[in-house]
């Protein structure tokens, strides 16, 4: 079976893909995309304009995470399978321009460049590939042993998740809708087991620090995550080509 490029309605007003031609090993799989709700990054190791996405010595396996949503810091070799020889050892540079830097969000700049590498993996690299379910590290949500601080159901009638920065603002969201939410921040799969049904409208804010999230969760909604192996997503590469000669 082979994986099709999502249909994302925005993209780059111009972007560029190429072998990344650095000596040494200064920078290594770094970038971000600067959108105008993105927070501050003034310390880190390389500085991208507003209304741009910059990705630098990135190899395979990371710009099919990028791509297609798998959690970059996660173990990229449980959840992306039969990757190339050459795979680990190529590198490649991503930089993209939105149409009006000015006004684009993080979350807007996040869809451009997965629609952009999206079509470069198809197109250039030759990538076909399918899903399976296997055993893979990652997190089970669950409410605290003092109990969740969920205790009114959404007010809401329509589900919604905004995220502006370091905070998330979801209405009408079940549990089970919450922790895919939550993949994102933490780099990995989460599991619902927290037993409670219906919808919720929750607000969760956290800081850069490392572990902030865990904190949060537990401070402001009475949830837990708790590290275990759970039935994960994988990606497994069926055919893929080395582009550029490099």
């Amino acid at each position: 079976e082979t994986i099709r490029q999502s249909k994302l309605d925005v993209a780059f007003e111009v972007a560029i893909l190429k072998p990344d031609q650095q000596d040494g090993y200064m920078i290594v799989n770094d970038g971000y995309c600067h959108g105008t709700d993105s927070p501050d990054r003034s310390r880190h190791l390389i500085q991208v304009p507003l209304g741009r996405c910059r990705i630098v010595r990135e190899n395979l396996s990371g710009l099919i995470a990028l791509a297609y949503g798998v959690p970059v810091n996660s173990a990229l070799d449980q959840t992306i399978l039969r990757i190339p020889s050459w795979g680990p050892s190529s590198n490649y540079d991503v930089d993209g321009k939105a149409e009006d830097p000015e006004r684009a969000t993080e979350a807007e700049l996040t869809r451009m460049l997965q629609s952009y590498l999206q079509t470069q993996l198809r197109q250039v690299f030759k990538l076909q590939f399918h899903r399976e379910k296997r055993k893979v590290q990652g997190f089970i949500l669950k409410v605290s042993k003092g109990g969740g601080r969920l205790s009114t159901l959404s007010e809401s009638n329509e589900y919604s998740a905004q995220w502006t920065g370091l905070t998330l603002d979801a209405k009408h969201v079940s549990m089970v809708a919450f922790a895919g939410l939550l993949q994102s921040v933490v780099r990995g799969p989460v599991v619902d087991q927290t037993g409670l049904l219906g919808t919720y409208d929750v607000r969760l804010e956290w800081s850069p620090e490392p572990g902030s999230i865990f904190t949060a969760l537990q401070a402001q909604v009475g949830l837990q995550l708790l590290s275990d192996v759970v039935d994960g997503d994988v990606i497994v590469v069926d055919h893929v080509e080395k582009p550029f000669g490099v």
